[in-house]
């Protein structure tokens, strides 16, 4: 298991026979919607505001390590990038700034 973060992630908390389940984020976290457009300019506005930036695109979800990924990352350019999902970390006003007109997804 990776490295813990308490500030992030719930102690761990027992299931019905008492084995171990990891804990979950303890920050509040919105799924939004957003199309492939809308994800692109997402990820370019959220890169120039420094956020810390996760993307999760087409290449994510086809490889298995991330050897893998990395592998076929690069030799993809930008606009050939597939994005299906950004997560996104920072100061709450930034973020908001940059998603408050996506709705929840439902």
């Amino acid at each position: 298991m990776g490295k813990r973060h308490p500030e992030l992630v719930g102690q761990d908390l027992p299931d019905a026979r008492g084995l171990p389940r990891t804990g979950i984020t303890t920050v509040p976290m919105s799924v939004l919607e957003a199309g492939a457009d809308q994800l692109r300019a997402l990820r370019a506005a959220a890169s120039k505001a420094e956020l810390t930036l996760v993307e999760l695109s087409c290449a994510t979800r086809a490889t298995r390590s991330y050897q893998e990924y990395a592998a076929a990352l690069a030799p993809t350019p930008e606009e050939a990038i597939q994005y299906q999902g950004l997560a996104l970390c920072g100061p709450g006003k930034r973020v908001r700034q940059l998603t408050g007109s996506l709705g929840l997804l439902r």
